[in-house]
């Protein structure tokens, strides 16, 4: 088998349990629900927060994240930052496998 590729190649697997709003346009993106127990609840994420920020990288869009995320292993506390009614907010989240 082939090894597994890093950067945007490869599969995403890990998860922070967000569901996007696809039709947002960004910058950002726009955090429709959150799945029930997921790290972004214990993270503190909400419908409606947009994340703006992952690992240490800026979120343009839904492929941006996407991208951050298939750079992150299950396991892996990264630092993020969500903004709500206006407010930028930091918060920690440890993704799992997806």
């Amino acid at each position: 088998p082939k090894p597994a590729e890093s950067g945007t190649a490869g599969k995403r697997r890990a998860s922070v349990g967000t569901v996007p709003d696809f039709a947002f346009q960004g910058p950002g993106v726009l955090v429709s629900a959150v799945v029930p127990g997921s790290p972004a609840v214990a993270a503190g994420i909400v419908a409606g927060d947009v994340l703006i920020s992952l690992a240490g990288t800026t979120i343009e869009n839904l492929q941006s994240y996407t991208d951050v995320l298939k750079s992150l292993s299950p396991g892996d506390t990264v630092a993020g930052v969500v903004q709500r009614d206006g407010e930028s907010i930091d918060i920690e989240v440890t993704v799992t496998a997806r």
